[in-house]
């Protein structure tokens, strides 16, 4: 036994809340979404209340060319 170690019982370091470290975590995502808000932009913004049909020119198929049988 040497002079500089204590007699009395030893301490463990103080663990880190949890609690803390999430609301780091969850800061740093929201911080991350907001920065590259194009790219996530769907997952933050609400979404429109009334949005709006798309043109029925979308959904129909382009007419078929003379003497090409469709299958």
């Amino acid at each position: 036994m040497g002079k500089n170690e204590s007699m009395g019982a030893r301490r463990k370091e103080a663990k880190r809340s949890r609690r803390r470290v999430a609301k780091g975590l969850a800061a740093a995502v929201v911080e991350y979404l907001i920065s590259d808000s194009y790219f996530y932009a769907p997952l933050i913004d609400p979404m429109p209340a009334n949005p709006s049909p798309p043109d029925d020119k979308i959904r129909s198929p382009p007419p078929n060319p003379k003497g090409i049988n469709s299958y």
